[in-house]
């Protein structure tokens, strides 16, 4: 965490630690647990955004079936995983109200998108 904060305090105060910059370290928490390289990407759209008991997915890339949908809390914690359904649409009521990330997977290639949940 220390390469995305600020140090705190002057010489004279002396350094109590970095602040941190919380985009950037949950971005590395990303790239670190959930990321994918970038030649394995493809890139797919959530509606509606925020989202109340169901969304879709959309993609220009063809999604199959055999893609695996993940949602993940703002925490990391694996909340929900399902093959993608015929109709692209996921059931998200047994979800609380909060920020989520959805991930698509489908032969070597990820994306994570954010939801919220109302």
């Amino acid at each position: 965490m220390q390469e995305t904060g600020i140090a705190q305090g002057t010489g004279v105060s002396g350094n109590i630690g970095p602040i941190p910059n919380m985009q950037a370290a949950i971005q590395r928490v990303f790239n670190e647990s959930l990321g994918v390289k970038g030649e394995e990407k493809f890139q797919f759209h959530i509606y509606p955004n925020p989202i109340a008991n169901q969304f879709t997915i959309m993609s220009s890339d063809l999604i199959s079936t055999d893609a695996v949908i993940e949602i993940y809390t703002s925490l990391g914690q694996l909340v929900y995983t399902s093959n993608l359904p015929i109709d692209k649409i996921i059931d998200a009521s047994q979800l609380s109200s909060g920020l989520y990330f959805v991930k698509v997977s489908e032969m070597g290639k990820s994306f994570i998108q954010k939801i919220i949940k109302n």
